[in-house]
């Protein structure tokens, strides 16, 4: 099964402090270093290029950063240069409970007709913070050295010099050997030895997601007590806590002796679509050879920045559903603002299809969808049709005698392709169950002139009350 889990955690070791157990954990993020900060160096074919690349470093206790992923690009032509500057920067490392750690950075580029749009005030305090972590713990240590070396007084020295010279006119007396001091073993955090990467299945191989798992890492170095505390995905849970339990780690020292210790662990899947992925050569769901357009069966709001909640907005995208129906890959093709075209492209990699069918299979195809934002309310845009779709054809429902009499309703959804079959027909409610299964299959057997966008014929739904005892749609 190939894995395509990437993790942000795979450098060369994941400390853990031992103290989690007993204690709140007190983290520092790292910290870019002043002078090893550069900016995404762009070619000459990209000279005029503009978009966002957003990427997430994990950086290890050596200041370094370990593995670079993207989290999300509007050009992936951008990422490369993007990913480059960050592995090129030096941090001042996380820490976990005073101990350096691996901790994940984020970092967001801009460019505009091939120029830099970085945040120069940010940058400034960032390095500014760095100098100065670097400056508190070169004075600590020129500190404690001091203190390890007092300063001798005049009388001492002369009084040391007299002692050495009368001893020399002595006779030495064997000194007794110093025992050795006994070993003491310093305090560690607990230390990664094997690393698994979740294994997923062929459905799952274009998920973009993440999931946080955290544990327990015995005084033996296994991992107990796994749970998911965080995910994007529940498809993705599973995979990854049995990936978890798989890790094995050198475990925490305290006071000479292994100790237990806790952790969450992120687990980043990536689509390998990301970074490599042409739109121009994905299939339009609105083509003659899709037989019918993804349909959205989970759609997660985007969660609207604080400074807009009284504003309004617009935001297009371009999405590609894989043939199982996931997000492979979406790009913000218009945005009243960045930051809430980010938010929605956050969303849109939780949503989940019923993915476009061709010959009757699911197939990777790429559709589009808009957002309003208005007063910092985020809705979905429906899809507005210049004809509506026109019944042709209605067969009754075929009732048991036993139901002929009942009286009641049933509310049908009904999505119709562009040849006016209905493809799916679906029960809003309805005031009696008996009367659901017979309305389906008559609502299937329906025929319509589709509804038209642009003078073609498009995918459509519809909802049509059918009422009884008389079957007639009303």
């Amino acid at each position: 099964m190939k894995k395509i889990a990437h993790f942000l955690l795979s450098c060369a070791a994941i400390l853990i402090s031992p103290y989690h157990l007993q204690a709140a954990d007190e983290k520092i993020d790292p910290i870019p270093l002043a002078g090893s900060i550069e900016l995404p160096k762009l070619p000459p074919e990209l000279s005029n290029a503009s978009g966002k690349v957003s990427l997430i470093a994990a950086v290890g206790p050596d200041g370094k950063a370990a593995s670079v992923d993207i989290i999300s690009s509007s050009d992936e032509r951008l990422n490369g240069p993007s990913v480059d500057a960050i592995k090129s920067w030096e941090f001042v490392p996380g820490t976990s409970n005073g101990a350096p750690t691996i901790s994940l950075y984020r970092q967001t580029f801009r460019f505009d007709d091939g120029q830099n749009l970085f945040d120069e005030k940010l940058l400034k305090l960032m390095t500014e913070a760095a100098n100065e972590t670097k400056e508190t713990a070169s004075k600590k240590v020129t500190s404690e050295k001091s203190k390890a070396r007092p300063v001798k007084s005049p009388q001492v020295a002369k009084s040391k010099e007299r002692t050495k010279s009368s001893k020399s006119t002595r006779t030495k007396t064997p000194q007794p050997v110093a025992k050795p001091e006994p070993v003491v073993i310093p305090d560690s955090p607990a230390i990664a030895t094997k690393r698994e990467e979740p294994s997923l299945p062929s459905e799952l191989r274009n998920i973009n997601g993440k999931v946080n798992v955290r544990f327990e890492i015995s005084d033996e170095g296994r991992v107990k007590n796994a749970i998911a505390e965080d995910f994007s995905h529940k498809e993705l849970v599973e995979p990854a806590l049995a990936a978890a339990k798989r890790w094995r780690f050198k475990p925490a020292i305290k006071e000479g002796r292994p100790q237990e210790s806790a952790t969450v662990l992120p687990f980043i899947f990536s689509s390998p679509l990301i970074g490599k992925i042409d739109l121009a050569t994905i299939r339009d769901a609105d083509a003659n050879q899709i037989q019918s357009k993804p349909l959205a069966v989970a759609q997660p709001l985007p969660e609207t920045p604080a400074k807009f909640k009284n504003e309004n907005g617009k935001v297009d995208t371009t999405i590609v559903v894989d043939e199982f129906g996931y997000v492979a890959y979406a790009k913000v093709e218009k945005a009243s603002h960045p930051e809430l075209g980010e938010r929605v492209l956050q969303s849109l990699y939780q949503w989940k299809f019923k993915p476009g069918l061709q010959n009757g299979r699911g197939t990777l195809c790429k559709t589009r969808q808009s957002f309003t934002f208005t007063n910092g309310k985020g809705s979905i845009d429906k899809e507005e049709l210049d004809a509506l779709p026109e019944i042709v054809s209605s067969p009754r429902p075929k009732l048991k005698s036993s139901l002929a009499k009942l009286n009641g309703y049933v509310l049908m959804h009904m999505r119709i392709d562009r040849a006016g079959n209905v493809i799916e027909a679906r029960v809003m409610e309805s005031t009696n169950e008996k009367l659901e299964k017979p309305t389906i299959e008559a609502s299937m057997g329906w025929k319509f002139k589709p509804g038209e966008k642009r003078g073609l014929p498009v995918e459509s739904t519809i909802v049509i009350p059918f009422f009884y005892p008389h079957t007639n749609a009303g």
